[in-house]
């Protein structure tokens, strides 16, 4: 029931936002997937490690076939780069057998991109 409701929020929230709240919405889903994928990676849960990295990945994705290189200079090149880079990291985060925590590339991942989230607020 509780879920349904939040469905029913997240997506009046989405079609109501502005481009820039859609792109922070965007970095929040985001974010919280790494992190809840960190988590199933801690657990050793291999689905949901894999959904959540999946998720995260279809973001970021779509953040990158946005961007306008035209339009958005040199900003829009950075955001190229940075996309690429954390694309690399997700999809060797979601290939790797299991490591120990501190030696997973997932735990890199969702700090800078916290760090980037909040320059962006």
């Amino acid at each position: 029931m509780i879920t349904s409701y939040a469905r029913q929020y997240e997506q009046t929230q989405v079609t109501t936002s502005s481009g820039v709240q859609l792109i922070v919405l965007l970095y929040d889903g985001a974010i919280q997937s790494m992190e809840i994928a960190r988590q199933e990676i801690q657990v050793k849960n291999i689905q949901g490690k894999a959904r959540h990295l999946g998720r995260a990945i279809a973001i970021v994705g779509e953040l990158n076939s946005v961007l306008d290189l035209e339009q958005g200079g040199e900003i829009a090149r950075s955001l190229r780069r940075l996309y690429d880079y954390v694309m690399m990291e997700l999809l060797a985060s979601n290939s790797l057998v299991w490591l120990e925590p501190d030696e997973y590339a997932s735990e890199r991942t969702p700090s800078r991109d916290r760090a980037i989230d909040q320059g962006g607020k």
